[in-house]
């Protein structure tokens, strides 16, 4: 490796410099300072961020594929029970509430104890909770093994993503949410196709179930043999502990540090931080806009995941024989049909257009101006489907609205780790997909208590909610893309600068130009 290095602003204030060719080093009169955001800048791209990225991709699949066995099994569910239909509204309500209480649980564990830590515990609580949904032969057995299970899925996907951002080069975090985002919509075309094939054996919802769990077993195992972020250490105070994860990293990625860079930084934060922190300047703005993306963003989605299926049967149902949505089993049940589980799974599918569509925008413009398209866009796809009166234009306009939500999908979970240090990142993170999951809880039981015949109310808070979202990104003030992450409060008290580099800037909240030129390249 051919390093470069140059630093100013060390603790003595003189500057050094470092030349690496081969085997020559010119030594330095002191040892300069570095923050983790250098080293892995330094690193760079390289197998780690594979093998990281695969692993929480695979988490993301698997948290994904337990979320779709309420809506996938909602009608055996009901059957298997004789539900009513505020029950049968309440399996997917409740499924998202427990998400909320993990989501705003788990984000500050994770500050506290570490991001993997947290992980390998919510995957824990999943295969437990699984287990005795799988076995449950009562309504409230299940319902509440359910909402102890979405507890644990829900806080998975914030802290992959906060992971994958803290692991990854400024420059290519929209590249890699992209490959994450992909991974969790592919663990939702698995859940489907395994409904294709065990929704028609006895007590098919159970082998659902048990198919879904495979993938979580399987991150559990593979989460044993993950490090833990760099950035929590960092954030943390645990500076050598940091060092051993980064040497690690640049020894996958085969990039050789050189001896006189120093990780620095001040005594850690976390305890300091509390929930309120997190409307506190200088985030409060911010803070505000990101709660109102992810609640639109959930609003919409919970709710539409289950309308789809009274518009599929509506849209192309009167075409043919061939579209039928549901039929009567020999035990008077009332069941969808494997050409609905089909079209479902095909609607699962068509997430990952806007997915790219949003990764594209997002790689080439600021975030201000792909959050304005992107929600501008999904405004006029709801009012759009407010004023359709034809079924197969209005199930048109819910495919186009589907890839809408899926390039919001990647705008909010790209920006909202990019916002907040590293000393309450998570914390953040699962305070905003709180807010997401009470708002799917809300849009989905609305939709599933409201009469399918009469939607219009139901659209009508989709307008409102993607028109309110649309009017605050105006507001947007803060640019992060491709800058880099901070790991302490006073790194992030400008948001778009480059991070104080003495004691005394960071006293007085200011910051200079980065002097520090960073260049790594791997040679033959």
């Amino acid at each position: 490796a051919v390093v470069s290095t140059q630093s100013t602003g060390t603790e003595s204030g003189e500057t050094a410099r470092v030349i690496m060719d081969g085997a020559s080093t010119t030594p330095l009169p002191d040892k300069p300072k570095f923050k983790t955001s250098d080293f892995i800048e330094l690193i760079g791209n390289g197998w780690y961020q594979i093998f990281v990225n695969g692993l929480m991709g695979l988490v993301c699949f698997a948290l994904r594929a337990e979320l779709m066995v309420t809506p996938i099994n909602i009608l055996a569910l009901g059957c298997e029970w004789n539900l009513s239909t505020l029950q049968k509204a309440l399996l997917p309500g409740m499924d998202i509430l427990g998400s909320a209480a993990g989501s705003f649980v788990g984000g500050k564990i994770a500050d506290m104890y570490g991001r993997r830590t947290l992980l390998l515990a919510s995957s824990y609580i999943m295969v437990i909770s699984s287990f005795f949904a799988i076995t449950a032969h009562s309504y409230y057995v299940y319902i509440i093994a359910r909402l102890i299970l979405c507890s644990g899925v829900s806080i998975n996907y914030p802290v992959a993503s906060v992971y994958v951002h803290e692991v990854s080069v400024a420059a290519d975090r929209s590249f890699w949410m992209i490959s994450l985002q992909t991974m969790m919509v592919l663990g939702g075309v698995y859940a489907c196709a395994c409904s294709l094939f065990v929704m028609d054996l006895a007590e098919g919802w159970r082998w659902e179930c048990t198919l879904a769990l495979v993938p979580v077993i399987l991150s559990v195992i593979l989460l044993h043999f993950a490090d833990e972020s760099p950035r929590y250490y960092a954030a943390n105070g645990q500076y050598e502990k940091a060092m051993e994860v980064l040497k690690n990293m640049a020894r996958w990625n085969g990039v050789e540090l050189p001896e006189e860079m120093e990780l620095t930084g001040k005594a850690k934060e976390m305890p300091n931080h509390s929930y309120i922190d997190f409307y506190r300047q200088p985030y409060t703005r911010m803070s505000i806009i990101m709660t109102l993306l992810q609640c639109t963003r959930g609003w919409i989605d919970g709710g539409m995941w289950y309308f789809v299926f009274d518009a599929f049967t509506y849209s192309f149902c009167h075409l043919s024989d061939f579209f039928t949505a549901t039929y009567v089993d020999e035990f008077g049940c009332t069941m969808y049909t494997k050409t609905q589980y089909f079209f479902y799974l095909c609607f699962v599918a068509l997430f990952l257009p806007g997915l790219y569509l949003g990764g594209v925008l997002q790689a080439y413009v600021e975030r201000k101006q792909s959050a304005l398209v992107i929600t501008w866009t999904l405004t006029g796809l709801c009012l759009a489907l407010l004023v359709c009166i034809h079924y197969t234009v209005t199930m048109a306009i819910i495919i186009l609205l589907n890839s809408a939500i899926g390039a919001l999908y990647l705008l909010s979970w790209t920006m909202s780790p990019e916002l907040y240090p590293s000393s309450m990142r998570t914390t953040s993170v699962g305070i905003l997909n709180t807010f997401n999951r009470v708002a799917a809880a809300g849009g989905s039981f609305l939709t599933e208590y409201v009469d399918p015949y009469s939607m219009t109310f139901t659209i009508s808070t989709y307008c409102v909610f993607a028109l309110v979202t649309s009017v605050s990104c105006l507001f947007i003030n803060r640019e992060q893309k491709d800058k880099l992450l901070a790991d302490t409060q006073s790194e992030a008290s400008n948001y778009g600068s480059v991070p104080p580099s003495t004691p005394e800037e960071s006293e007085r909240g200011e910051s200079e130009p980065d002097e520090l030129s960073v260049d790594a390249r791997k040679t033959d």
